[in-house]
């Protein structure tokens, strides 16, 4: 993704093993619309449990094989992903999500940044992946995690990521294990007094060192 302007008017949906890669701030993903994916529906190998990709989001990550349990694989690096609400500067207008990418396993998620949507990051089940300088502002939620019923994820590694102009929660992690944030941090959070800075709930075994 060259450093441009890129106008979408439904989700960029992406597939395993794929790379998006971007030249940081210069590189922007804008949506247009609150167009939803496609009425895709994924089961889970041997679980009751689906996923839908029927939602308004900018960058859907899907599993077009309904052998795999997760998407594997991914790389997002340096893009910016801007919601609709920017175009008409109206709260109401935001889009559900920037990221959305309910089952990951391996992926590397560096330099994003999300903005004018509700939810920056969402994942629902997120095994050994990292996001490094990500970036959510002016959302509801930064970066979430809100199943704990399908398990929330484990060996996930956030590093140097911030949230900020944030009406709920930075950080509304659910049912995730043995992870770790580093030098994270969250400003300006918690404006409509349901939230927080940080919500750790049914989490065991994380470590957070040098967060703000």
């Amino acid at each position: 993704v060259p450093p441009g302007e890129y106008r979408v008017s439904r989700p960029l949906i992406m597939q395993p093993y794929v790379a998006v890669n971007g030249e940081g701030m210069a590189s922007v993903i804008q949506k247009t619309t609150q167009a939803s994916g496609p009425s895709l529906q994924r089961s889970l190998p041997n679980r009751d449990v689906s996923d839908k990709y029927d939602v308004d989001c900018i960058i859907a990550v899907d599993r077009p094989r309904t052998d795999l349990k997760f998407s594997q694989d991914v790389e997002i690096k340096d893009v910016r992903l801007r919601g609709f609400s920017s175009c008409t500067g109206q709260r109401e207008d935001r889009n559900t999500y920037g990221l959305y990418a309910p089952r990951l396993l391996r992926a590397q998620i560096d330099g994003v940044t999300a903005s004018e949507v509700q939810v920056g990051f969402h994942f629902k089940e997120v095994i050994v992946s990292e996001l490094r300088g990500c970036r959510a502002s002016r959302v509801e939620v930064g970066f979430e995690i809100p199943d704990v019923s399908t398990g929330g994820g484990t060996s996930l590694t956030l590093t140097s990521c911030y949230a900020s102009d944030v009406d709920r929660c930075g950080y509304r992690l659910r049912g995730l294990s043995y992870s770790t944030l580093v030098g994270c941090a969250c400003d300006h959070a918690n404006k409509e007094r349901t939230g927080g800075g940080y919500l750790l709930d049914v989490c065991h075994g994380l470590t957070l060192s040098s967060c703000g």
